[in-house]
């Protein structure tokens, strides 16, 4: 990463984990990204909630494909951001990595956020990119990662990261 880049927190899972959170994130940085690599373990749904709020705040809009078919999408309003929504989709065999760019998370304004996701859909792949906004204006201090089905995540690590002001 560019020095840019300074890890906040790291959490590891090498068995099932549910949910990934992130605390007290200091609020020192103009920007936040997290970094998921990992397999899911048959889970139907990613989601992510900032400071706990599920409620009706969240909207995206996504363009997604798979090497043959392109799908695009738009949610709003919904109790939190989906990263994938396909029953079956992650599985304990399918490598997977998103990211998510938080972007002025301590402003005043509402909060934008750009996502992008690949799995190894086992031929064909699978990637997607959303853009995604909350409206809150609160500051961000937490961020919650979880299997929406309540179903496991399965081997992986996620990295949240603050990008100092360049």
């Amino acid at each position: 990463m560019p020095t840019t880049y300074e890890p906040i927190a790291t959490s590891t899972f090498n068995n099932t984990f549910s949910t990934i959170s992130f605390t007290s994130i200091p609020s020192s940085y103009t920007d936040l990204r997290i970094v998921v690599c990992g397999n899911g373990a048959s889970v139907s749904g990613i989601g992510v909630t900032l400071n706990s709020l599920a409620t009706n705040i969240y909207s995206f809009t996504e363009l997604s494909g798979n090497g043959t078919t392109v799908d695009a999408y738009r949610l709003a309003p919904t109790n939190q951001w989906y990263l994938n929504y396909a029953t079956g989709e992650l599985r304990s065999t399918r490598p997977m990595m998103f990211t998510m760019d938080l972007l002025s998370y301590t402003s005043s304004r509402n909060k934008s956020a750009i996502f992008t996701m690949a799995m190894d859909y086992n031929n064909p792949g699978w990637s997607s990119i959303k853009t995604a906004m909350a409206q809150t204006t609160a500051a961000i201090t937490s961020i919650q990662i979880a299997a929406t089905s309540g179903i496991n995540w399965n081997v992986g690590r996620a990295t949240l990261y603050g990008i100092l002001r360049a």
